[in-house]
């Protein structure tokens, strides 16, 4: 399959055939299509502007490169320390991370096709997720804090 790339939030990046296939072996490309080292995930924050493809191959016979996606600006800051346990997940996930203080933080989570499925709010930077009501597969938590943010990927068992 060509593979896509969703555009969370300006600069967080999300190939969802990646996540979904373990077999693919993921790269992320620059604007040239030159390989960017370490940018082997499902999802990439992109350092700088400018346009970024995704890589997916399987064995030796079997590539395919997504259409470029373009980066407008990195505002993007990511929160530190985040930690989802366990992960992969049954039921419920600790959400924790190193906070600035108390201040409040809105996450949301989102299916592989971009749809919006929980808005959380709170001022604890530890809280439980309950994602019993899910069906397996993977999602994506996306943690905002000030003018801080951060997507991660979740798996439910």
């Amino acid at each position: 399959p060509v593979p896509t790339i969703q555009d969370w939030f300006g600069d967080s990046l999300y190939c969802p055939q990646a996540a979904l296939n373990p077999l693919w072996k993921v790269q992320w490309l620059d604007g040239n299509q030159s390989p960017i080292a370490g940018a082997n995930a499902a999802s990439f924050v992109a350092p700088v502007p400018g346009t970024y493809f995704v890589r997916l191959r399987a064995g030796n016979s079997c590539v395919a490169t997504s259409s470029g996606s373009i980066v407008l600006s990195t505002s993007e800051r990511a929160l530190p320390g985040i930690s989802l346990h366990p992960n992969p997940t049954r039921d419920r996930v600790e959400v924790s991370w190193n906070a600035a203080g108390a201040q409040p933080w809105t996450a949301e989570l989102r299916s592989l096709d971009g749809a919006l499925l929980g808005t959380y709010e709170g001022t604890d930077s530890q809280w439980t997720l309950d994602l019993s009501w899910l069906p397996q597969g993977v999602y994506a938590l996306r943690l905002f804090q000030g003018d801080r943010s951060s997507t991660q990927e979740l798996v439910k068992l």
